[in-house]
């Protein structure tokens, strides 16, 4: 028996030997591979839906910060205040950057955020595509609804081309709407509930009604982008989201000093609050799941 306690003593001694080796092989070797690299880009960083997808993007990531990198892409003088905001982030003026965009510049600001991801991804793989969520758009009364409309769908139109020419390096995510499904009091095509072969065909543009010019841009917006992303064989994904509600992203409870979104989403709950316009019934759904909506179709290669 003492023989068999010493065979049994000296394998098992071997046997942590082998594996305590093999353990710090194995980190030696992930250490020295190089680390893929996510990069998205944000448009309307600074708007209500956009801040709540960076925030969201921000929080998935959150062992891989030193890989991750988030555009935010905002007016050109909300630039400073934008970068003060994040700063509040622990480390996210390495991880979250600020640039501007302008929307109706011909999808130069855009490729010029393009240009600036891919050379700033000079010294790591990167994981699949440059992911691009697009949400900026004019949502809310405006002098002239029938121009924003326009602009909101040459903006995308724009866009989508700016990422077209940089081919097998982009994905689109583009922040669509339930006013792209159907307009109002448009039955579903089956006669049950919508889907994606549902198509608003009810709104136009109308100078005196900015609403049903919103919603025309939206259902224009989203069908451009599908043919041009086909065409540029470009992957997308399209998010359709009924009414926006809930909480504006706010990084540290109490802290102010920082403008929050003038979304009309607020704006109207405000309204409804102070008495100021009756209360509606309305389809609608938290911005928090939004957003989280947002990362999934970014990050699951079916969405």
């Amino acid at each position: 028996s003492d023989i068999w306690a010493m065979i049994y003593k000296k394998n098992f001694c071997l046997f942590v030997c082998v594996f305590g080796f093999f353990i710090v092989a194995c980190h030696a070797l992930a250490a020295a591979i190089p680390r893929k690299h996510k990069i998205s880009i944000v448009t309307g960083a600074n708007g209500y839906v956009g801040r709540e997808v960076v925030k969201a993007l921000w929080d998935h990531d959150t062992d891989e910060k030193k890989y991750t990198t988030i555009f935010c892409l905002v007016r050109p003088a909300r630039v400073e205040s934008e970068t003060k905001f994040w700063g509040q982030l622990s480390a996210s003026s390495k991880c979250i950057k600020v640039l501007p965009y302008d929307m109706a510049d011909g999808g130069e600001t855009m490729t010029r955020a393009l240009e600036i991801a891919l050379q700033q991804d000079d010294t790591s793989e990167l994981e699949g595509e440059v992911c691009v969520y697009h949400i900026a758009s004019v949502f809310g009364p405006s002098g002239d609804p029938v121009q924003s409309a326009k602009e909101n769908v040459q903006g995308t139109k724009d866009l989508v081309q700016a990422l077209g020419n940089f081919p097998n390096k982009c994905r689109l995510v583009l922040t669509s709407s339930m006013a792209a499904v159907r307009g109002s009091g448009q039955e579903p095509l089956n006669g049950r509930y919508y889907t994606h072969q549902d198509w608003n065909t009810l709104s136009k543009l109308d100078e005196k009604n900015w609403g049903s010019c919103y919603q025309w841009s939206k259902a224009e917006s989203e069908r451009v982008a599908w043919d041009m992303a086909k065409e540029l064989n470009l992957p997308m994904t399209s998010i359709c989201p009924s009414f926006v509600f809930g909480p504006p992203t706010e990084l540290i409870p109490g802290e102010g000093g920082f403008k929050l979104s003038n979304s009309y989403s607020i704006t109207l709950v405000g309204q409804w609050v102070r008495g100021d316009s009756p209360v509606q019934s309305r389809l609608f759904v938290d911005i928090r799941d939004v957003a989280k909506a947002h990362v999934a179709a970014g990050k699951l290669n079916r969405a």
